[in-house]
């Protein structure tokens, strides 16, 4: 993957990264998994490119030469950015799923031929706003910021809520990364504080990385600081809830393990894949339960209830105790989906 800047002359940064989306679309080479961006600085284009030299430099040449047949002069210049590094991959952090609601519903489609819900994002306006308001404001408050495929375009403050939002409508799924310092600095490898995955239908996921060295993430901080989080989207979620996984793993298969919650998204709002830590829960969710007498359960929004386990700190560890387990899952009941109840609700497309 070639990361390059493209300046194109009297061209503002929307018209210049037109027409580079239009070079790239007419080189046959480029057309797939390349792409472009109009970010400040000049537009940011990712080109995947040959592993040879020479079949690279061709297609280079190849891909200026459409823009200059257009009358378009500038320059096509590498990056000085270095490219991002992923943050630690082996230490337990508390981490969010939540599952926004989706308008219109995934029973609505589109389906694939195997009648498996193609991607969209599709959160509902008022939670897609919600949502990119936060998210651009912890990036452009971040030292540093990376957004997008593989997390490779720099945020700033000027294109960042465009650039998210353009992934989601490109590929259904973005991700974010916020580091601690300037990412190349001579400080050191940055150090990723904040982690967010925003996925199909809704989903997102969001951890914050262990700060200062502290191995535990922050442990019931984090947690508590991931719970604000989940009271202050309330309103616009089917589901959400903390438990513990790597920071900059598949969150999302790790939270939710066998279960087929996992692809049941017209669910989500009845069911669980399992307890955890602290959930958001609607009140479909409540009426499956047994017994939430030993938890924290406390109305945040309209039909919307935040349910906590007690003692937080015995959940945030990599192997909760098997009683503690077995515990909660007799008290939620029939909420936690089994594959008996799922094979008994499929999805009806409409």
């Amino acid at each position: 993957m070639a990361e390059l800047r493209v300046h194109l002359d009297g061209l503002d940064r929307h018209e210049s990264w037109r027409a580079t989306e239009e070079a790239i679309a007419a080189e046959p080479s480029l057309a797939q998994g390349s792409t472009a961006y109009p970010t400040v600085g000049g537009t940011l284009a990712l080109l995947t490119l040959a592993s040879r030299p020479v079949a690279a430099m061709a297609t280079l040449r190849s891909f200026a030469e459409r823009l200059n047949s257009r009358g378009l002069h500038g320059s096509v210049v590498a990056t000085d950015a270095p490219a991002s590094r992923s943050g630690p991959r082996n230490l337990s952090v508390p981490v969010a799923l939540a599952g926004f609601t989706i308008d219109p519903p995934v029973s609505a489609g589109p389906f694939n031929d195997a009648r498996v819900p193609e991607p969209r994002w599709s959160a509902a306006p008022a939670g897609h706003a919600a949502w990119l308001d936060h998210v651009t404001t912890l990036v452009d408050a971040a030292a540093a910021g990376r957004i997008g495929d593989c997390a490779m375009v720099p945020t700033h403050p000027e294109h960042t809520r465009e650039a998210i939002e353009l992934e989601l409508e490109r590929r259904s799924e973005c991700d974010l990364l916020t580091y601690a310092t300037e990412v190349g600095t001579e400080s050191g490898p940055e150090v990723v504080r904040d982690v967010v995955t925003m996925g199909s239908l809704g989903r997102v996921t969001w951890g914050t990385a262990p700060r200062d060295g502290d191995p535990s993430g922050g442990g019931v901080r984090a947690a508590y600081a991931l719970e604000a989080a989940l009271r202050r989207f309330a309103a616009h979620l089917d589901v959400g809830f903390v438990g513990h996984c790597a920071a900059t793993t598949s969150a999302h298969l790790h939270l939710t393990g066998n279960s087929p919650w996992r692809t049941r998204r017209h669910l989500w709002a009845s069911y669980v894949p399992a307890p955890h830590a602290v959930q958001l829960l609607t009140t479909d969710h409540l009426d499956r339960a047994s017994d939430l007498s030993g938890w924290h359960v406390e109305g945040v929004a309209p039909q919307r209830w935040l349910v906590r386990h007690p003692d937080l700190e015995a959940w945030l560890t990599q192997a909760p105790d098997a009683g503690l387990l077995a515990q909660a899952a007799s008290d939620f009941g029939a909420m936690v989906l089994t594959r008996e109840e799922a094979a008994r609700n499929p999805l009806h497309p409409l």
